[in-house]
């Protein structure tokens, strides 16, 4: 194979190329134009190196790249060690540029001088070291960088009144252009030290001031602290006390039972303490600036006794059903106030307003068919009407099952044989004209021939009462009513016997007897859980909790069938 010729035009090009990689390479180039670096204002002094020449830099040369190690080859000796002091300070240099900074110094043997000095108002130190001085004072105390700058630097410019931004850098190095910079920040910064110093200054003379004219006023203090108690409470054993102390020269502490207790600007402070049964008196002191004090007692009672009240479940008749019972009837009186006597039957009204919602919703007694007779309502002529009339014409013969409840007053004979309800006009010293006889009222519902017929009667005829009051003042002795025997097919449910009193449960407001016949008839009564309450079931859930809550003074009884079925539930 024959050799390629070699063209004129390949030596040109060839020739231009080396020289122009001996003029513009830096390694090169510096060298061959001016041998040995040395100019004291630069940073960077270079031994000798000339033959120093790697393939990266002929490849680097020949494939004009744009890779970092390439840009870097291209940087001269200053450049080089400008880009190393520039990634150590954070002046932006990417870490590439830098890695290939490192290794290009290395290649070229380069030593880069931190130590160029610099004049500082006729001292002169090396930048690094006054570099390394900004860094370290700056980090200790601002106003150290204050006192080095004013008695080191002397700026070629004075910015102390107002730094000019606009300053001509046209013919500074960039050394000198950083040393400016960095002048006017700290210049900045000195301004405002020192403004801030005047404002502390003025803030420091205002408090001096302040403090002379309190000792003044301290020192002739004779006006004692004020304690005012805003606001006080008991809760729960606990006492609660907010108030206010007050004083001209200022307080100095406040003491409530031995304990310094925290206040505000205004003097006002919160304090709570456990407060025993029998009671405490919270002692309040507190002192002024000046030393003078002041104490009040606060007094906080408990009730000696506290409330312990028996809670009994209110009355509902709403809860299971029963079934509606067409026939039946209801005739229900209730008297707490009398005409003529002033001698009451506590809450008896209560009692029947509320027997009538257990008569329709237990007993299954339509409300059309229930008949309500109240105080007033209540007299003679009106309950003699309603057995004649209304309960004699609304009875189906064989058929219907007849409900009465009385509460009111009883009463019986001075000789106990005969035995009454008093109406509400009815007057205990006339028994046999006002009063209706118990007999007398059997006989009349008798007569109307009902199959059943069952009597609640909150009632006694001791001729004591429900209250303290007993209904006959010349009769002090209760008189004993004799028991006197029932027609067919009745029952009755007295809440005493003849020689007891009715008592009213106070806690809910009935008669102690109506209030256990109604919760009975809710269910309560039904002791075998059959959905049944048979008139012994009933009669024997009354007369134990009657006779536990008046202490074995009251005693129902019962008269009449035991097995009846008086509450039938779905």
């Amino acid at each position: 194979m024959k050799p390629k010729k070699i063209t004129f035009l390949t030596i040109f090009i060839h020739l231009v190329a080396i020289i122009l990689f001996f003029i513009n390479y830096p390694v090169f180039g510096e060298t061959f134009k001016n041998g040995e670096i040395k100019n004291s204002k630069k940073i960077i002094l270079q031994e000798k190196n000339e033959n120093n020449i790697s393939l990266d830099h002929i490849g680097c040369f020949f494939a004009f790249s744009n890779k970092p190690q390439c840009m870097v080859k291209r940087l001269s000796n200053d450049e080089i060690c400008e880009v190393i002091d520039g990634w150590n300070n954070n002046r932006g240099i990417t870490e590439d540029i830098y890695r290939n900074s490192l290794k290009e110094k290395s290649f070229r043997n380069l030593k880069c001088d931190f130590n160029r000095e610099i004049t500082v108002k006729n001292k002169t130190i090396t930048l690094q070291e006054y570099r390394d001085i900004i860094l370290s004072e700056k980090e200790k105390d601002s106003s150290k960088i204050v006192d080095f700058l004013a008695k080191h630097i002397k700026p070629t410019t004075d910015y102390s009144s107002s730094p000019d931004p606009s300053v001509n850098y046209s013919n500074k190095t960039s050394n000198e252009k950083d040393l400016i910079d960095l002048n006017l920040h700290i210049l900045k910064e000195l301004k405002k030290e020192k403004e801030k110093s005047n404002l502390l200054e003025k803030k420091l003379s205002l408090l001096v001031s302040k403090e002379k004219e309190l000792k003044s006023n301290i020192a002739t203090d004779n006006q004692k602290p004020t304690i005012k108690i805003l606001k006080k409470n008991l809760k729960n054993m606990q006492g609660f006390i907010k108030g206010r102390v007050q004083d001209n020269v200022g307080i100095a502490d406040i003491i409530i039972e031995g304990n310094s207790v925290s206040f505000n600007e205004n003097g006002d402070f919160f304090y709570k303490s456990y407060i025993p049964l029998n009671g405490k008196n919270i002692k309040i002191k507190t002192f002024d600036l000046a030393g003078l004090s002041n104490s009040i007692s606060v007094p906080f009672k408990r009730e000696t006794k506290p409330k312990s009240n028996v809670i009994f479940d209110n009355l509902n008749p709403l809860g299971k059903k029963v079934k509606e019972n067409s026939n039946a009837l209801a005739l229900i009186i209730g008297v707490d106030k009398y005409a003529n006597t002033n001698a009451r039957a506590l809450y008896a009204d209560n009692d029947a307003q509320l027997f009538a919602d257990y008569a329709s919703q237990k007993l299954g007694v339509p409300i059309n068919r229930i008949k309500i007779l109240l105080n007033e309502n209540a007299g003679q002529s009106e309950l003699l009407l309603s057995l004649k009339r209304w309960l004699a014409r609304s009875v189906r013969q064989n058929k219907s099952d007849v409900y009465i409840f009385f509460a009111g007053h009883g009463l019986a004979s001075d000789n106990g044989e005969k035995m009454y309800l008093l109406p509400y006009d009815g007057t205990p010293q006339l028994l046999e004209d006002t009063a209706i006889l118990r007999d007398r009222l059997f006989n009349d519902i008798s007569k109307s021939n009902p199959r059943s017929v069952t009597i609640f009667l909150d009632t006694c005829y001791s001729g004591t009462t429900r209250t303290p009051e007993i209904l006959v003042a010349s009769r002090p002795i209760a008189i004993i009513a004799k028991q006197q025997p029932i027609p067919k097919d009745f029952t009755i449910f007295t809440a005493a016997a003849s020689d007891q009193t009715a008592k009213p449960l106070e806690e809910v407001k009935h008669g102690l007897f109506s209030y256990f016949l109604m919760k009975g008839m809710e269910g309560d009564a039904d002791a075998n859980y059959d959905n049944k309450i048979t008139t012994w079931e009933l009669h024997n859930f009354i007369k134990k909790n009657v006779q536990q809550q008046s202490i074995g003074s009251q005693t129902p009884e019962l008269q009449g069938s035991k097995e009846r079925v008086l509450v039938r539930f779905n």
